[in-house]
């Protein structure tokens, strides 16, 4: 092999011994690591988290919910940093820390409605909205929201994130933030090209914008 294509997240010792034992170039795709010398090219999830609560916000709601679990996964984190910088820059007070509106959807261990995840705030302590880190927690969501009497959007507005429904008994079209992987295979083709031809280049991260996709799982108010 000429490169090492590193897909996803993984554990960092684990990184540093393929690094060591394989010599070669490495590129991380849709992660990337501090720690590790390499390329990386990512999602700009810290913009995209700003730009759906941008989205939600001229919805006319001012009190959301984000769903996901923190210190998981690196996504996670970026695009709920991005949800607060918009909510912080508009002058809505926001807990980045201990946040009563943010909801677990995974274990520390990385699994999806795991017991004791998504644990929905009191009826008088639900937001308007929920930001979900990802598509496949927001229909989890939705169907949470289901088992308590609540309709989505009419009672509660969801928006996900990556534009990616999997095969899952989808009954809305669901709001999301889109991510071009094809854009995101070229450019990782394209910087791995380049360190194969100059190994001694410095090493590059490539941030890809994403877009807002309007589905039927968002309401004004």
């Amino acid at each position: 092999m000429d490169g090492l294509i590193i897909l996803g997240a993984f554990n960092v010792g684990y990184l540093r011994m393929l690094r060591k034992k394989a010599k070669i170039p490495m590129l991380s795709l849709d992660s990337l690591y501090e720690e590790i010398e390499g390329d990386a090219v990512i999602t700009d999830n810290i913009l995209g988290g700003y730009e759906i609560t941008r989205y939600l916000f001229d919805k006319g709601h001012r009190k959301i919910g984000f769903v996901g679990t923190l210190k998981v996964t690196p996504s996670i984190d970026e695009r709920y940093i991005g949800m607060c910088k918009f909510l912080s820059s508009v002058g809505l007070d926001v807990e980045f820390r201990d946040n009563p509106l943010v909801i677990n959807d995974r274990d520390k261990y990385g699994n999806l409605d795991a017991e004791g995840t998504f644990a929905l705030p009191s009826a008088k302590e639900m937001p308007t909205a929920f930001f979900c880190n990802c598509d496949v927690s927001a229909l989890l969501l939705i169907e949470h929201l289901k088992e308590k009497g609540y309709k989505v959007p009419k009672d509660i507005s969801v928006i996900g994130f990556d534009n990616y429904v999997p095969d899952m008994n989808k009954s809305i079209e669901l709001s999301s933030y889109e991510i071009d992987l094809s854009v995101m295979i070229s450019k990782a083709m394209e910087l791995l090209t380049q360190r194969l031809r100059n190994p001694d280049m410095p090493f590059s991260s490539a941030m890809i914008r994403g877009k807002l996709i309007v589905g039927d799982s968002v309401r004004a108010v």
